[in-house]
């Protein structure tokens, strides 16, 4: 009874912060003495306040949403990753590199959704700030779990769309009147939002019972380390990922057949992965990217680009773990196998959607030492990646490597472990100016202003002044 009246808690409280904070039609739409009212709803235990946090997951994790598996379809068919079967919208524009203003899917999904759980997270943050009813540690370390929110979807936002509105408050007045803010100054935001969660979060995960369904202070440290490469702030980058790496003691890698399922020790954060009808064994990604049939026939969205298939050695535990292949009427697809379960089959132990995992953390470890001249430190990290994925070692393949080779190989290694992972490829493709490049050959319809995605079209009839349009739409 008591699990039960927990999870109408948080159903409730979402409910009720979903209704002051971000809506589709207004950047931010709360209504002040109703905020006091659930504020003193809200705050007035540990449980409840707990509670809160948890309802900022619950909008993240639904299906189909931002990390509910709308980013990795979107992301892979933008970039070189994937490629569908459908006909039909928004499918077609996001292959084609042709989206619209008006796109409702990115209107929703990837604008209002993320701003909806950051305007929850600042009343989370404003709500927690002068309390006294909260216990002091949880109170700091919830505190610490918004802002990590907060981080997380100004990361997305900013690496979607470029310059954007920093909402870090939940002033009605101020947030309808935010302008765009540059990226560069959006990033500084982030890094010190996760520096001050590091300071205020757990270690461990004791808030949600020791499962990795949501962010301690490494998951802080992890994020961080990732903004920090992407800023090409080297040092702080190999620093904070050898903090998750080396001195945690919570993660290792996995076998490659149990890197995304619910014990997985890799895992730094994931989300409750439940699949379109709420099966907990699923994760949306499993129903979204394993093949039944043809792409967007019956289940799976989209299959791998064969220029993704073709990096891999066909030989390795990576390959023969993570790509998949279904044939008919005379074709044959490779599809994302990283995640075995889906809603017609469940053939492997229970998953969650991954959003931090140790892998990650060697990679920008090699890239960061890569760019300050450790080769040797760069290549161990590769290694180590490669050794546990049953393929030739790279010390072993290139000795003497120079360093535009490794840094090369180090991108390659990223597309081979990260492939349809939380948009990594089509991040990595604009971080370091590729983009161009490689999908120019790929896409007679690419244009350099592609590697944006257009501000919705509601929010620029709102108000285009505060709001101009990217270029390029």
């Amino acid at each position: 009874m008591k699990n039960i009246n927990n999870r109408i808690l948080v159903a409730f409280l979402t409910y009720i912060l979903v209704f002051v904070s971000v809506s589709c039609k207004e950047f931010v739409e709360i209504d002040p003495p109703r905020t006091e009212a659930v504020r003193e709803l809200v705050f007035n235990s540990d449980e409840s306040a707990t509670a809160a946090v948890d309802g900022i997951y619950i909008i993240l994790a639904e299906p189909l949403s931002l990390l509910g598996g709308n980013l990795e379809v979107t992301t892979g068919l933008l970039s070189d990753e994937l490629i569908e079967g459908r006909v039909t919208e928004p499918y077609i524009s996001y292959e084609a590199n042709e989206v619209l203003p008006n796109n409702t899917d990115v209107s929703n999904t990837f604008w209002a959704l993320p701003y909806r759980a950051i305007n929850n997270a600042n009343a989370v943050i404003e709500g927690l700030s002068e309390n006294n009813e909260v216990s002091f540690e949880l109170r700091n370390h919830l505190i610490g779990e918004a802002l990590f929110l907060r981080s997380l979807m100004h990361f997305y936002l900013t690496n979607l769309f470029g310059d954007i509105p920093l909402v870090t408050s939940t002033d009605i007045e101020r947030n309808t009147n935010l302008s765009r803010t540059p990226q560069s100054a959006v990033d500084i935001q982030i890094v010190e939002d996760l520096e001050r969660a590091e300071e205020l979060m757990f270690e461990g995960y004791q808030v949600s019972n020791d499962n990795r369904v949501r962010a301690n202070k490494h998951s802080a440290t992890a994020l961080l380390a990732r903004v920090l490469l992407y800023v090409e702030s080297w040092q702080d980058a190999e620093t904070a990922s050898t903090t998750v790496i080396d001195e945690s003691g919570l993660y290792e890698l996995e076998d490659l057949a149990s890197v995304f399922t619910t014990s997985s020790r890799e895992a730094i954060l994931q989300l409750d992965g439940r699949g379109f009808f709420n099966n907990t064994d699923v994760s949306p990604l499993g129903d979204l990217f394993v093949l039944t049939g043809a792409p967007g026939d019956l289940q799976g969205i989209a299959a791998l680009n064969p220029q993704t298939v073709a990096l891999f050695d066909q030989n390795s535990a990576r390959f023969n773990n993570w790509i998949g292949e279904f044939s008919s009427g005379g074709s044959t697809w490779n599809f994302s196998n990283k995640y075995k379960n889906h809603q017609f089959s469940i053939v492997g132990p229970p998953e969650n959607t991954m959003v931090l995992r140790l892998a990650e953390q060697y990679l920008v470890r090699a890239e960061a030492r890569a760019q300050q001249g450790n080769i040797d430190g760069a290549v161990a990290d590769i290694d180590t990646l490669r050794a546990r994925a049953g393929t030739t070692l790279l010390s072993d393949s290139i000795p003497g490597i120079t360093p535009p080779q490794l840094l090369e190989f180090i991108g390659q290694e990223r597309q081979r472990e990260l492939f349809v992972e939380g948009g990594n490829r089509w991040f990595d493709l604009k971080r370091t100016g590729r983009a161009d490049k490689v999908i120019s050959v790929l896409k007679p319809t690419w244009e350099s202003t592609d590697v944006l995605l257009p501000i919705p079209e509601s929010e620029i009839e709102r108000n285009a002044n505060l709001l101009p349009q990217n270029p390029g739409f």
